[in-house]
């Protein structure tokens, strides 16, 4: 005696085998204990302290009142096998390379300065350091509100600047 089945519940066992089947195939570990590939985690860690960073060769004033200054720096963290580009910008100016690692700005007028210097190596992270100064080269002016006599027989005087 064979036993028949109607195509559309021939089809719902073959579906219910086949579910069976691919669930017990994928839990079947599960009652195993879980490893973490330490590998993984370390090459993960040593990629977060590899971020490319610049260091600045002397310390940058926060004031100048020159025209001309130049930044000069050194790449710490990265080797330069790996530097795909270093670029450098100036307040809102164009971004240039800076691959010689020393920026020189030339006609700096008064006020504020923002210096912003990219690293990018060929693995794709990106160091960024900013830099802001004050250039003012205006000369301060001294006014002298009350000084002694010109001729006095005094052995000390006060001086009042405003």
């Amino acid at each position: 005696m064979g036993v028949t089945f109607s195509k559309r519940f021939g089809a719902r066992i073959v579906l219910f085998w086949f579910f069976s089947f691919f669930v017990l195939f994928s839990f079947q570990n599960c009652g195993s204990q879980f490893q973490v590939n330490t590998e993984t985690a370390d090459l993960a860690s040593q990629s977060v302290l590899q971020m490319p960073s610049v260091t600045f060769e002397s310390t940058t004033p926060t004031l100048i009142n020159t025209p001309t200054h130049t930044l000069a720096f050194r790449l710490a963290n990265v080797q330069d096998s790996e530097v795909r580009s270093i670029t450098c910008q100036l307040n809102q100016m164009p971004v240039v390379d800076c691959s010689s690692r020393s920026l020189v700005l030339n006609q700096l007028v008064d006020g504020e300065h923002r210096v912003r210097i990219v690293v990018e190596t060929v693995s794709g992270m990106i160091g960024e350091t900013v830099r802001i100064f004050r250039k003012d080269s205006t000369a301060p002016v001294l006014t002298v509100a009350m000084a002694p006599l010109a001729v006095n027989n005094q052995t000390s005087a006060s001086i009042l600047v405003n």
